[in-house]
């Protein structure tokens, strides 16, 4: 993991009851989240924390992977939050095993910084403060700008933006990682995406409806040579191979 994260916090309580009692902490962009049951959240053991950096090396080269990928709709590079682009990794690399899915709906009456905080909070079930979630409104607004402007492509029709969120926990000393994929059809959604509530300094009425995938995540094996050294796995030509066997996916080829 990215060793500028944020200290490990505790969550509040919610309406429904006490949560369970874990530390939790974002990736500067909030793709990746740690959680963890240990007593002493900033300590996390070798183990856990040599995984948790791969799939943060992992992350690194899908994204760029997605970022360097020709969209052939508008002949410039797919954006992070195309729902087309995502899925294809997710299907096409073996390191993600379907777990469950599930339809979303959710109203709300926030604007601002806090529907974004709330979006967030509800689709990762936690229970987290407001100020635990400095890049919530920028990638919410982000997720909408791209819908729109996919929405305005003729050659996009009928659009659908997407994100991942890598949920790395270690629970009763067992570290697992799970991989959730979000995604909105921006039709079934316009008037949100319309509305723009994560920007919006007046109270609005907002409905949107999501899709939810949960996945296991496997890392790939040779990432493992690299424990906390991020800047050793960009130079290997098998993270190269990476990049480019996961942007042949992202274009179809």
């Amino acid at each position: 993991m990215n060793r500028n994260r944020q200290k490990l916090g505790s969550p509040t309580p919610g309406p429904g009851g006490p949560q369970a009692q874990s530390g939790y902490v974002f990736n500067e962009t909030g793709n990746i989240l740690v959680t963890t049951t240990a007593p002493d959240g900033d300590s996390l053991p070798d183990e856990a924390r040599a995984l948790f950096d791969e799939v943060y090396g992992f992350f690194t080269a899908m994204t760029k992977a997605i970022d360097t990928s020709i969209d052939p709709a508008t002949n410039g590079t797919y954006s992070r939050f195309d729902h087309t682009a995502i899925q294809r990794i997710v299907e096409g690399s073996g390191f993600f095993v379907h777990q469950a899915e599930e339809d979303l709906s959710k109203a709300t009456s926030s604007h601002g910084a806090a529907f974004s905080t709330e979006l967030v909070r509800w689709i990762l079930g936690l229970a987290a403060n407001p100020g635990d979630l400095p890049f919530a409104q920028t990638m919410v607004a982000d997720i909408g700008r791209t819908g729109l402007t996919l929405k305005a492509n003729p050659a996009n029709p009928d659009p659908t933006v997407a994100n991942i969120f890598f949920v790395c926990e270690l629970s009763l000393g067992m570290p697992t990682v799970r991989a959730t994929v979000i995604s909105c059809n921006v039709a079934a959604s316009h008037s949100a995406f319309i509305a723009r509530p994560c920007l919006s300094k007046a109270k609005l009425s907002t409905r949107l409806t999501l899709h939810k995938d949960t996945y296991f995540f496997v890392t790939p094996p040779f990432l493992k040579s690299y424990p906390g050294n991020p800047a050793g796995v960009v130079k290997d030509p098998r993270y190269v191979q990476l990049v480019e066997d996961l942007r042949a996916l992202v274009e179809g080829t």
